[in-house]
């Protein structure tokens, strides 16, 4: 974090000597700064550290945290809102949804399909037209494929995408008609890289957004 500060600091201190009546050598003291822009820096340095240990803590945690949101509650939610540094309100809000609305947050099929049709357009069509068959389907009727295969078996498929192979991710190919071995991998491995947007990021969001 300090070598974060300081880095935005000198950026500052450079943009305000190039945009000062000053030689462009001359670096401002931080005396010389508006009092909101230095307070800005260590704002943003310090709401990114909490975001790369909260995203670290989730990713760490998942299950536990999917758990106890099934049982109404537990160590890892509550560890996960210290490291957010929820207090109070924010803090029974976030813990709240978590178990209230566990569709959302651990049954996402929407973010799931979001993703995969992504990917799957991306094998025949890098210009995506929805207009257009996409390997014999229709781009609605790629999409309910994957739906309905992500919600049936939704468990298998978080982790097969988490570990780009295994049997949900072969029989999703099948589904979708991808006969060519070659795309069938690339599917595969370009869908690992999802994992974190489709399954985490609602769960780090949510504790971000409240802290």
């Amino acid at each position: 974090m300090k070598n974060t500060v300081f880095v935005s600091l000198f950026s500052l201190f450079l943009v305000s000597a190039c945009s000062s009546g000053n030689s462009a050598s001359h670096l401002p003291s931080p005396l010389e700064l508006p009092g909101a822009v230095i307070g800005s820096v260590f704002e943003n340095a310090t709401y990114g550290v909490r975001k790369r240990r909260v995203e670290a803590y989730v990713a760490k945690n998942y299950l536990a945290i999917r758990a106890d949101a099934r049982k109404g509650g537990g160590q890892a939610i509550e560890g996960a809102l210290n490291v957010a540094g929820l207090k109070g309100v924010k803090r029974d809000r976030a813990r709240n949804e978590l178990i209230n609305d566990q569709a959302m947050y651990f049954h996402h099929v929407v973010s799931v399909v979001d993703n995969l049709i992504n990917n799957f357009t991306a094998l025949y069509m890098p210009n995506r037209r929805e207009d257009k068959l996409i390997n014999g389907f229709s781009y609605m009727e790629a999409r309910g494929v994957i739906r309905d295969y992500a919600d049936q078996n939704f468990e298998a498929l978080r982790i097969a995408i988490q570990q780009g192979q295994g049997k949900a991710l072969d029989e999703l190919t099948s589904r979708l008609n991808i006969q060519n071995e070659q795309k069938r991998q690339a599917f595969k491995q370009r869908a690992k890289p999802l994992y974190k947007r489709i399954y985490l990021d609602l769960i780090s969001v949510l504790l971000m957004v409240n802290s």
